[in-house]
């Protein structure tokens, strides 16, 4: 594939970017600086302008370096073709998140009605389930992909919280907010949260237990449930005390209470190691 110089003037980002925001781009620019444009723009001709089909953070590292003429390559693409070399190149290259990938293939099969899961997965070389679930990722609240994704990429655990109530989901994320919770705390809090729920349906029939066993299974659900109950009460606490910014008085008492919490808390988790129960 033929290299032309374009100024840069004359190329637009692309029409359907894959991204919310190009991120931060120093270290690209540092990169790019040091050794020159390794790999050349992808862009198509639209009008009387060039767009990017690939390539807009390194168009825009480009800019900052105060360049007139980048490297492209020029294809001639329509904008089915264009949003799958771009989406192929995002994939191979890893700098998509979950929620990205989602929202792409939910514009893809959804918004722009290019085809359905089968034609995606064999463009782009993806299974069905793989897509399937990175879209069902967009139907979880803002705040609560925020919680997930900020403090760790995690889409497995982003997915099991697909099986709870809206206001469930939430409760999660407030708890993430406060909580330094690691990925195995925080997939047995779901747990609890669905066994728990009166909206969760019947619980399937257990195995057979020994007498030792289902005691300590006994425990560990009521530890366990019992922490989660603590933790959604410091969640809904410091939502009240967000509220009180002048009533100092009642603020400093439901923060009494909160440290009774966070100390009744802290007793559990070592009653549940004391046992072996971690």
């Amino acid at each position: 594939m033929p290299i032309d110089e374009i100024g840069i003037r004359h190329i637009h980002p692309s029409s359907n970017p894959l991204r919310s925001d190009i991120g931060d781009i120093d270290p690209l620019c540092g990169s790019i600086d040091q050794v020159g444009l390794l790999q050349p723009i992808i862009v198509r001709g639209v009008g009387g302008h060039f767009e990017v089909v690939a390539g807009n953070r390194r168009l825009s590292a480009c800019r900052r370096l105060g360049w007139h003429k980048v490297p492209c390559h020029i294809v001639e693409l329509s904008d089915k073709e264009a949003f799958e070399v771009s989406l192929i190149e995002n994939l191979d290259r890893k700098t998509l998140n979950p929620l990205e990938e989602g929202r792409a293939f939910k514009d893809y099969v959804g918004k722009a009605g290019w085809g359905g899961l089968t034609e995606l997965s064999n463009r782009i070389g993806r299974s069905p389930s793989y897509i399937s679930k990175r879209i069902k990722l967009t139907s979880l609240p803002p705040a609560v992909l925020e919680q997930i994704f900020r403090r760790r990429n995690s889409p497995s655990l982003a997915e099991e919280l697909l099986t709870l109530e809206e206001d469930e989901q939430l409760e999660v994320a407030r708890t993430l907010e406060r909580e330094d919770l690691t990925t195995r705390e925080m997939r047995r809090l779901v747990n609890v949260i669905k066994e728990v729920s009166p909206r969760g349906g019947q619980r399937k029939e257990e195995s057979p237990w020994k007498a030792r066993e289902a005691r300590e299974r006994f425990i560990m659900r009521c530890i366990e449930q019992t922490i989660a109950a603590l933790r959604l009460s410091l969640s809904r606490m410091d939502t009240v005390l967000e509220k009180l910014d002048k009533e100092w008085i009642e603020k400093e008492v439901i923060m009494q209470y909160r440290l009774t919490l966070h100390g009744q808390i802290d007793s559990l988790i070592r009653l549940r190691r004391k046992l072996g129960l971690t």
